[in-house]
């Protein structure tokens, strides 16, 4: 019974570090192509460090990348996930579609999005 109690007890901790490495390490998601204006776009995610996520912080950042058809980086841009989905982007002939679900939660009965235009983005982008 002691060996298992251990077990459950080291398999815990082992829970929570991964947790933890997961929470705080920087990774990216999808690549997005833009027929209209042969670009790509690859989403970053930017995580907090350890020692927020320890504090509680877990909420995760994001930057998107644009680079051009042969991969080469023109700029990138970091959007708060206070304000932006990263999970809600799309590619239009409009531009660069993020959801804001801050302003979802002021009313419900709309899903609104913001539209980056690529050519004022681009040169934004330049000077970040």
């Amino acid at each position: 019974m002691t060996n298992d109690l251990n077990d459950a007890l080291k398999t815990n901790r082992d829970w929570e570090k991964e947790k933890i490495y997961s929470l705080s390490n920087s990774d990216f998601s999808k690549v997005m192509y833009d027929a209209k204006n042969n670009l790509y776009y690859r989403v970053a995610y930017i995580r907090p460090t350890e020692e927020e996520v320890k504090a509680g912080n877990t909420l995760t950042d994001f930057s998107i990348i644009i680079t051009d058809d042969k991969f080469q980086k023109l700029g990138e841009q970091k959007f708060s996930s206070k304000i932006y989905d990263n999970s809600m982007i799309i590619v239009t002939d409009l531009g660069l579609m993020i959801a804001r679900p801050d302003l979802y939660r002021k009313n419900e009965d709309k899903m609104t999005f913001s539209i980056f235009n690529v050519s004022e983005i681009t040169d934004q982008w330049a000077n970040w």
